[in-house]
């Protein structure tokens, strides 16, 4: 059979890629892919970040994407064991992801990009925040792997989260004041209405603790002001009504605890119980009313009710059991304040909670 052209061509071409030293399917460069909350995901090069918005450049064509619009980010220069690290951490299997640092399976050092450094050491900190949240690490440590992240990276994709986060850890560790200039950060700059109002009821927990009620009752309000739009608004103007309740009882020393209790019932009455976040701070919050007017049993069995079915939140649950060993020590039960004492400390050891009892 003789030769083509055809052929000949064919064969040539093959000839320069093997020559360039890869086949036209292992010539394409790994890409960037942004994964989205609703969506089939992006792919191109991310070319830069701000905290509000990610471009990247798919071919010819260049996308801002709204940072609130954005689930996650995987890159190019990914390894397996980057890809295990942010994986786990989004799994919120936190401890794992801490592990793997500490045991230095990712050594940031040998990672040449500079956006997958950014990424890999928001995820480090942010798993070593969230740990220390439960109490399950060091405070000092994870709020110092976040400040460093916060100071270094503030153009990152994952300011907000990080921030947010940093102001959590501040009220934790009892830091109050702290963590309101952090939340107000968020406040001030934030461009959605679901991050801001996550913020003012953040805000408001700070002043709580430190029984501000006027300025708690403030950010409580403008909570309010919005008409919620999505899941997530929704529940921050139901953590706000709480809230209010609380404000509300301890309005006038005590003199309106009774609107407030009804307030807080209404909410149980009304919402379904499989609401673990919200009827845990419910129940907190109608505790709290009691004691407002010194009803010692009824504030001990609202916070029962939380110990018991709604504890799935960690600093709602040791709210509820630092206030029960309170409850149980003024009712002469020294024998469950121990038990109660006990668990606070073993489950929740690092907590502002813990520390108080």
């Amino acid at each position: 059979m003789p030769f083509s052209p055809r052929i000949a061509f064919c064969c040539a071409a093959l000839a320069v890629v093997f020559a360039l030293g890869a086949s036209p399917a292992l010539a394409q460069v790994d890409q960037d892919r942004i994964f989205l909350r609703e969506g089939a995901p992006k792919a191109g090069v991310l070319l830069k970040a701000t905290p509000t918005v990610v471009t990247m450049n798919a071919g010819t064509v260049q996308t801002d994407i709204p940072v609130n619009d954005i689930r996650t980010i995987t890159f190019g220069a990914d390894t397996t064991d980057t890809k295990k690290l942010r994986t786990t951490a989004t799994e919120g299997r936190y401890e794992e992801v801490v592990s793997m640092f500490e045991k230095n399976e990712v050594d940031l050092s040998a990672i040449k990009s500079p956006q997958l450094i950014e990424d890999m050491t928001f995820y480090i900190a942010y798993s070593m925040g969230q740990l220390a949240l439960r109490g399950e690490y060091d405070k000092a440590k994870a709020g110092g792997a976040l400040g460093i992240f916060i100071k270094k990276y503030p153009a990152s994709w994952h300011y907000f989260a990080a921030v947010s986060l940093m102001a959590d850890l501040a009220v934790s560790a009892g830091s109050y004041d702290g963590a309101a200039a952090y939340y107000k950060t968020i406040i001030d700059t934030a461009p959605w209405d679901d991050i801001k109002m996550q913020a003012h009821v953040g805000a408001a927990k700070a002043a709580l603790a430190k029984a501000d009620y006027p300025t708690a009752q403030s950010h409580y309000n403008e909570v309010m002001k919005k008409s919620p739009e999505t899941d997530e608004e929704m529940a921050q103007q139901m953590y706000a009504k709480v809230g209010l309740a609380v404000c509300q009882a301890h309005a006038n020393n005590g003199a309106q605890a009774d609107a407030g209790i009804a307030a807080i019932n209404d909410i149980i009455a009304k919402n379904d119980p499989k609401d673990m976040e919200l009827f845990g701070r419910a129940y907190n919050a109608l505790g709290d009313c009691h004691l407002a007017k010194g009803e010692t049993e009824d504030a001990l069995l609202a916070y029962l009710h939380t110990h018991i079915l709604f504890y799935a939140n960690p600093d709602v649950h040791a709210e509820s059991l630092y206030n029960i060993i309170n409850l149980w020590d003024k009712l002469q039960k020294p024998d469950r304040a121990q038990e109660a004492r006990t668990l606070l400390r073993a489950r929740y050891k690092g907590t502002r909670w813990a520390t108080k009892s």
